[in-house]
């Protein structure tokens, strides 16, 4: 197998490249990167010659594709306290990815941020990877609880009193 007797192809475009051996392996490297998601046709042609001299019957033809580019999608939270984030990872090209960011009690989402900025201000945010992404979700610290105004910590605090120049009523 020689450079004359190798071919592949991407479409109707051959793809420039070297044979070369090790030991009796043929190994075609090609002189750019092969693209990905891409289907190549390979030939072996008859004028190739085995070891002892014999040439090959008939063109031995195959096809392959090449993976999808693969990229990264890395999540974080500020302040780290603030919440999680999930939905980062590897992914394909063109793959639709949901970066979901949940708020720690005392805390509200703000927004995600790549690079220091907003690049969405929903909780839940959806976008197609076509590079590799760094989200960061910001939070903020919640002066108002999920049930009204923050109340003061009393800590281990057990017994109460209730003074009242009036009557007291529970209301509910």
């Amino acid at each position: 197998i020689t450079n004359s007797t190798f071919t592949l192809m991407r479409g109707t475009a051959q793809v420039a490249g070297t044979v070369s051996y090790s030991g009796y392996t043929a190994v075609f490297t090609p002189l750019t990167n092969l693209l990905p998601g891409t289907e190549y046709t390979a030939t072996i042609t008859t004028g190739s010659l085995d070891l002892t001299g014999n040439s090959l019957a008939a063109n031995y033809t195959w096809k392959f594709t090449t993976a999808a580019a693969q990229f990264t999608v890395g999540l974080s939270s500020s302040p780290l306290a603030g919440g999680t984030t999930t939905g980062g990872g590897l992914f394909n090209a063109g793959a639709s990815v949901t970066a979901l960011a949940v708020p720690n009690m005392g805390y509200s989402f703000l927004n995600w941020t790549e690079n220091g900025v907003s690049v969405s201000i929903v909780d839940r945010y959806t976008f197609m990877v076509n590079a590799n992404r760094t989200l960061e979700a910001n939070f903020t610290l919640d002066p108002v609880g999920p049930s009204g105004p923050l109340g003061i910590n009393l800590g281990s605090a057990a017994d109460f009193v209730i003074l009242a120049g009036a009557g007291v009523t529970n209301t509910g």
